[in-house]
C-alpha cells in the first residue's frame, strides 16, 4: 500500500466484520481514525469507494491504489476503499471451460442447439408451432453458433414472435434425436457407470473412471436425485436405463425452457440461453452460483446489527455509519459531502450501505454523489433503495456499456459469449433472468420489460431533466458525459471514463 493509509482503507471479511483474515485487515480504530483525521485536515468531501465482487483482495488494493491520485489531486476528496475478499472469478472462469470440455455437457449442448434451431427454421417453412421439425445439419448449428460469437444473434425475431411451446411430438422427436446419438449415449453410459462403482462402493474401473468427471460436475441435488433414481435398481443394465431415462427427462425440461425463453423474449441469445439452462438445471453449484450468493450475503452482513458484539467480530459497515451518524450530527464539526462509487457488484455493496444509512443518518443528511460503474445490482434492490428515497442523494449517474459492446463482451472464451453482466442476469439470480441495473436491454420499454418495476428504473435512469447514464462507447460529449470502456472489469481504470467520474465528482 505505497499510497494508502489505514485511513483510506477499510478492509472486511466474514460476513462483513473486521475479523483478519487476508494480507491486510482493518479494525474499529482505523475508523475512529479516519473521522479524526477528515477533522484535522478539514476536507469536505469523503469519497467511498467499493470494487467489483468475485475480485480477490491483492486485486482490490492494486485498483485502490491507481485510483488514489484520481481522488485526492483531481476530485480534491479524501478516498476511503472498501476491501471486500470476495475472489472468485477465475473459479467461474476456470470451471465453464472446464465442463464445456466433459462429454456429457458437449452432447447436450449439440442436441439442445440443433433441436432449438430446427423448432425456428422449421417455422420459415410454414409449420405449424406444434408440429414436428426438420432437424437441421451440424453445418447450420456451426453457422448459428458463429454469428452470436461475433456479437449478432442467431433468431430471426420475425420467427420468434410466430413460436409456440414445445409440443408433444416435438418432445417425442427430441427424445428420439438424444436416443439415436451414440455419442450421447456413450456419455451417459460413462455416467451410469461412474454412479453405479460410486453406490456399490466398488473401485473405480476404466470405464467409470472415464465416467467421473461427467459425474463430479453435477450440482448436489442433483446428483442426489439420481443416486435415489438408481440406488434400487441391481445390475449395471437397468442403472444404465434409469440414468438414460433422468437425463433424456432433463434435458427434455431444458429445452422446454430455453423455448419458453425465446417466446417470452427474454433469451439472451440461442448460445447463451441454452447455456445458462443447461447450467441452471444441473451444474450451478459448480460453476460459481454458490460464490454469487454468498458475495452477495456477504454485502448484506456489513450493516447487520453490532448489538452485543465488540471489537473485530463486529459488522465493519454498521460500525462506518455508526461513526459517520456521530460526525455529521455534531454541529462542531465541519460539514462533510459523502459520495459513493461503485462498480460492478459494488453497486450492490451501496444500495445495502444506503438502506442501513436511511435508518441510522440523520432525516436531514443527504449523499453528495452517487456513481455506478458496470453495475451489477438487480432491478429491485436498487428501486426499493436509491430510486424511491431519490431525496436523500444529490446526484446520480451510471456508466456502462450499451447492448451491442455486452454482447461482444466474451465472459469464456469457446463458452460463453456475452457479459459478466448477462451471465449474472441469466444464470446466477434466481430460476428466471433477473433484471440487471447495468444492462441496456432492460430499458427497452418494451414487452416483457414493461411493469411498474420498470416503468420506475427505467424513469429515473434515463431522466429527461437530469441525464444519469452514460453508455459506452460514449466519446466526444461534455465533461463527465464520457466512456470509452469496452470490458466489463475495465471501467475503473479506462482513461475516459475515469476523466468523466473526475469532472463529475469535482462539480
Amino acid at each position: 500500500m505505497a499510497l494508502l493509509n489505514k485511513t483510506n482503507v477499510l478492509n472486511l471479511s466474514k460476513d462483513g466484520t473486521f475479523l483478519p483474515t487476508g494480507e491486510i485487515s482493518s479494525d474499529p480504530a482505523d475508523v475512529d481514525a479516519l473521522f479524526k483525521h477528515i477533522k484535522k485536515a478539514k476536507n469536505d468531501h469523503l469519497v467511498l469507494y467499493f470494487h467489483g465482487g468475485l475480485v480477490p483482495e491483492a486485486r482490490g488494493i492494486e485498483t485502490a491504489e491507481k485510483l488514489y491520485s484520481l481522488f485526492t489531486d483531481r476530485v480534491k476528496a479524501h478516498p476511503l476503499f472498501f476491501i471486500w475478499e470476495s475472489g472468485g472469478l477465475h473459479v467461474i472462469n476456470n470451471n465453464l471451460s472446464s465442463l464445456a470440455d466433459t462429454p456429457l455437457y458437449k452432447e447436450l449442448m449439440r442436441a439442445l442447439l440443433k433441436f432449438a434451431l430446427s423448432k425456428l427454421e422449421s417455422l420459415a417453412d410454414g409449420r405449424g408451432a406444434g408440429d414436428t421439425v426438420d432437424i437441421v445439419n451440424d453445418a447450420d448449428v456451426q453457422k448459428a453458433v458463429k454469428v452470436e460469437w461475433e456479437g449478432g444473434s442467431a433468431i430471426t425475431p420475425d420467427l420468434q414472435t410466430k413460436l409456440g411451446d414445445l409440443s408433444d411430438d416435438q418432445k417425442e422427436q427430441f427424445e428420439d434425436l438424444l436416443d439415436n446419438s451414440l455419442a450421447f449415449q456413450n456419455a451417459v453410459d460413462q455416467v451410469a457407470n461412474s454412479l453405479s462403482a460410486e453406490i456399490d462402493g466398488r473401485s473405480l474401473g476404466p470405464n467409470e473412471a472415464a465416467g467421473k468427471a461427467n459425474l463430479d460436475w453435477f450440482s448436489p441435488q442433483v446428483r442426489a436425485a439420481l443416486q435415489a433414481e438408481v440406488a434400487p435398481a441391481d445390475g449395471e443394465g437397468p442403472r444404465g436405463l434409469i440414468t438414460t431415462t433422468f437425463l433424456v427427462k432433463s434435458a427434455v425440461g431444458i429445452l422446454t425452457r430455453v423455448v419458453g425463453r425465446l417466446i417470452e423474449k427474454t433469451d439472451h441469445g440461442l448460445v447463451c440461453t441454452v447455456t445458462e439452462e443447461i447450467l441452471r438445471l444441473l451444474y450451478l453449484d459448480k460453476v460459481g452460483g454458490w460464490l454469487w450468493s454468498e458475495m452477495k450475503q456477504e454485502t448484506s452482513d456489513a450493516f447487520a446489527s453490532n448489538s452485543g458484539l465488540a471489537g473485530d467480530s463486529m459488522h465493519g459497515g454498521t460500525y462506518f455509519l455508526y461513526k459517520l451518524t456521530k460526525y455529521v450530527s455534531n454541529k462542531a464539526n465541519p460539514p462533510l459531502k459523502v459520495s459513493m462509487v461503485g462498480h460492478s457488484a459494488g453497486s450492490i455493496y451501496i444500495c445495502h450501505l444506503f438502506e442501513a444509512a436511511l435508518k441510522s443518518l440523520p432525516a436531514g443528511f443527504k449523499f453528495h454523489k452517487i456513481a455506478f460503474l458496470a453495475p451489477g445490482v438487480d432491478f429491485e434492490l436498487f428501486n426499493k433503495t436509491l430510486v424511491e428515497h431519490s431525496d436523500r442523494f444529490t446526484e446520480f449517474r451510471m456508466f456502462t456499456m450499451n447492448d451491442d459492446m455486452e454482447s461482444k463482451d466474451t465472459l469464456v472464451p469457446l463458452v460463453y459469449p456475452r457479459s459478466l453482466l448477462y451471465f449474472v442476469s441469466g444464470a446466477l439470480e434466481g430460476n428466471v433472468e433477473k433484471p440487471i441495473v447495468g444492462l441496456e436491454r432492460f430499458y427497452s420499454g418494451q414487452k416483457p420489460y414493461t411493469s411498474p418495476l420498470f416503468e420506475a428504473v427505467n424513469s429515473f435512469v434515463k431522466s429527461a431533466t437530469q441525464p444519469r447514464v452514460v453508455w459506452s462507447l460514449t466519446t466526444g460529449g461534455q465533461p463527465g458525459f464520457n466512456c470509452a470502456a469496452k470490458h466489463h472489469g475495465g471501467f475503473a481504470l479506462e482513461p475516459v471514463t475515469q476523466d468523466s467520474l473526475a469532472a463529475y465528482l469535482a462539480a
